[in-house]
């Protein structure tokens, strides 16, 4: 990922909704609206997201934009290097927005022929989030990770690796944001966003990417001695951070259902009755496998029945011993 979507990555849904903000278009010299924002020559129909940030990316959907040879944002703000992600009728260009001199206003396109072309709608800006730095580097789930930066203090939700959401938080002011590591996160980027997304599923957040990689560390499992065990019996795995186990396999049996204990020092689970002797497997969220010892199954081999009647017979109602 380039250095300038790392630190700041916007996510848009339902852009086309964002064209019925667009009634048409203006361009210099027309008196009239066009009301097609898709259409033949450089068009723009619709830009998001709305508020955006300052030293964000901007998207500009519209006709033709590869033809755009400068964006103009107002404050005098000229913009020659964009990004084209699509070409042609239906087509969309990037761009990141200047930390310094744009104004809320409306945005203008310029084509290669020297026409401009206007949005009808006017762009607005919001406080530019900012990830400065976190500490610890290093954590395991139940940490509490300590963010600094700029305007911490309307952050909705932090994000990290995994696409895993944190929307409670220890403190929160402007400049520092304390959260806790929950125990599903991988490693990956701290990402701070403006809207939760976890109770907000239709607001487009601006998302802000930390510039380093946050590392999660392993728990620790406990590799027991070989013990036997039958069927129905419960089985108990130690260590430590054992809520950042996801998944627990055994031979003859895989997706064994499990308990964490509440100071994730402790996993118990019932011998499934299709177990068979081999290792206790568990495996993390973040995917890598640990070896909690090795399971011995107690079979019935020999079953002798014989009737507990005085003649021997077995009847309907009488008494067996196994």
């Amino acid at each position: 990922m380039e250095e300038k979507n790392m630190k700041k990555i916007f996510k848009y849904s339902a852009l086309i909704a964002l064209c019925s903000a667009f009634v048409g278009l203006t361009g210099c010299g027309r008196e009239e609206l066009d009301t097609d924002p898709y259409g033949d020559g450089v068009k723009l129909a619709a830009f998001a997201p709305e508020p955006a940030m300052r030293g964000g990316e901007l998207r500009i959907l519209g006709s033709n934009l590869q033809n755009v040879s400068e964006i103009r944002l107002q404050g005098g703000v000229s913009i020659t290097e964009y990004e084209v992600v699509e070409s042609g009728k239906h087509s969309e260009i990037r761009f990141t927005i200047p930390l310094e001199g744009p104004e809320p206003g409306k945005i203008s396109i310029v084509d290669k022929d020297g026409n401009e072309h206007s949005s009808l709608s006017s762009l607005t800006f919001t406080e530019p989030m900012e990830v400065a730095s976190f500490a610890p580097a290093e954590v395991l789930s139940g940490d509490v990770i300590t963010i600094k930066g700029e305007y911490l203090n309307i952050v909705k939700e932090v994000i990290f690796g995994g696409d895993v959401r944190a929307t409670e938080f220890v403190s929160q002011s402007r400049h520092e944001l304390k959260v806790k590591l929950p125990a599903n996160a991988v490693s990956g980027y701290v990402q701070i966003g403006d809207v939760n997304e976890l109770e907000d599923e239709q607001t487009i957040p601006n998302i802000v990417y930390s510039k380093e990689e946050l590392t999660v560390g392993d728990p620790t499992v406990v590799t027991a001695k070989k013990a036997t065990y039958k069927s129905g019996e419960a089985v108990t795995v130690t260590g430590e951070h054992l809520d950042m186990i996801q998944t627990i396999d055994l031979a003859g049996a895989s997706g064994v259902e499990f308990t964490c204990s509440e100071d994730a020092t402790a996993i118990t689970f019932n011998l499934p009755a299709s177990a068979t002797d081999g290792d206790i497997t568990l495996t993390s969220f973040a995917g890598k496998a640990f070896n909690a010892g090795e399971i011995e199954t107690v079979t019935v081999a020999d079953l002798g029945i014989a009737s507990m009647a005085k003649d021997g017979r077995y009847k309907a109602g009488g008494s067996v011993e196994i």
